[in-house]
């Protein structure tokens, strides 16, 4: 189905390898799936979109009807790719990894607290046109008030996303537990409860 690339790879394999997993992310696929829909193993699959194989023609006109595209999408070099590609392993990580998801919420927590300390620090110097387009508009409000609806604005999206996340805890407890709960000595053991607040725990995560 493929053939092994000897040296560097050319804009022209990158561009096809990279369309081939947007596409398939694109249509909701594993590798295991797209494999089976066409006939061949997991492992070419994965190769071909690690790029360490390229795609013959033939191989091109199997792959094109299974992920609904013409032919020639998976063959163009598209700028918009990359970005549907890094989503779409985000999303796919996030479906098989819980660890993966805890990580992308602690992301979004901390990009929320950073905007915030960078608002705190920087208001004094934003212009009045910078505080209306981070408010959403023109109003009649003061300079001042502004900045303080600002200011509530971002810590009210910090409490937000915490509570969204808190009920994602309750949710998904027992995998917490797997994360947070436990320590080794020997075999897993769940930690009492006041550990979890004692600082001087070795064990604490």
């Amino acid at each position: 189905m493929a053939t092994t690339v000897r040296g560097n790879y050319t804009q022209y394999f990158n561009s096809v390898r990279e369309n081939v997993r947007a596409n398939r992310l694109k249509k909701g696929l594993t590798q295991k799936q797209l494999a089976k829909l066409i006939g061949t193993s997991v492992r070419d699959i994965q190769e071909i979109e690690d790029g360490t194989v390229y795609l013959t023609d033939d191989a091109l006109v199997e792959l094109a009807p299974v992920l609904e595209v013409p032919i020639e999408q998976l063959m163009v070099d598209n700028p918009e790719v990359s970005k549907t590609v890094q989503a779409g392993l985000i999303l796919e990580r996030i479906d098989t990894n819980f660890r993966y998801e805890t990580a992308v919420n602690d992301i979004n927590v901390i990009e929320l607290l950073y905007k915030k300390v960078r608002f705190e620090k920087e208001k004094d110097e934003l212009s009045d046109e910078d505080i209306d387009f981070i408010l959403g508009g023109n109003t009649e409000l003061d300079r001042d008030r502004k900045i303080e609806l600002i200011s509530f604005e971002n810590s009210q999206l910090i409490i937000n996303e915490i509570e969204r996340l808190e009920e994602k805890v309750k949710e998904k407890l027992n995998l917490y537990d797997e994360l947070f709960g436990y320590y080794q000595r020997g075999e897993s053991y769940k930690q009492p409860l006041k550990e979890l607040y004692d600082d001087s725990n070795p064990f604490k995560f």
